[in-house]
């Protein structure tokens, strides 16, 4: 994992986390992976993308625990979790990114989640090929339809499309070292 780690074109760890809805591999061998993952972002110096479906709970145990013992930055990647683990990961620094779930009818407490995320601490994502965003949805989702959740996104936040734009653009750039600059 080193190695590729510090290849110039790797800009982050990850996809790693916690995910318990299938079920397929134990609740010891997820959190072994994950804490591994987070010890090559510290020494890395690179933002680990976390995935945490169904764990928030676990998550945020190990979350803070980690964070305590040694500061790493990152981003809970297609957040759908609670106000518990969207607040803890704000405080401990971390970015949240919503994909086209947000757009849909039922997520409303994401959406009042998103509408409190500050300026510089989220982004958007298309998690493609899966969830596309309204109106889209159902069908197979590519990068192009992000532009369906900055959208929803501006409205939602009541600003423009282009403010959207602009600090999705900072805080990736942000999080990923510059990689734009």
């Amino acid at each position: 994992l080193n190695i590729v780690s510090n290849n110039d074109k790797c800009v982050g760890i990850g996809e790693a986390g916690l995910d318990f809805f299938y079920k397929k591999s134990s609740f010891d061998d997820q959190k072994q992976s994950f804490l591994m993952q987070i010890e090559v972002a510290r020494k890395s110096n690179k933002p680990i993308v976390i995935h945490s479906r169904d764990a928030d709970e676990e998550m945020i145990d190990i979350l803070v625990y980690e964070h305590k013992k040694e500061n790493f930055r990152g981003v809970l990647h297609c957040f759908t979790g609670g106000d518990k683990l969207f607040f803890t990961a704000l405080k401990l620094g971390f970015f949240i990114s919503f994909s086209g779930i947000l757009t849909f009818r039922k997520s409303i407490n994401l959406q009042s989640l998103a509408s409190q995320v500050p300026n510089n601490k989220y982004l958007i994502e298309t998690d493609s090929p899966y969830l596309s965003p309204e109106p889209l949805r159902g069908k197979i989702n590519n990068p192009s339809n992000v532009l369906h959740i900055a959208k929803f996104l501006a409205k939602l936040r009541n600003v423009s499309i282009n403010t959207i734009s602009s600090e999705t653009w900072n805080n990736t750039c942000n999080l990923f070292n510059g990689i734009g600059d």
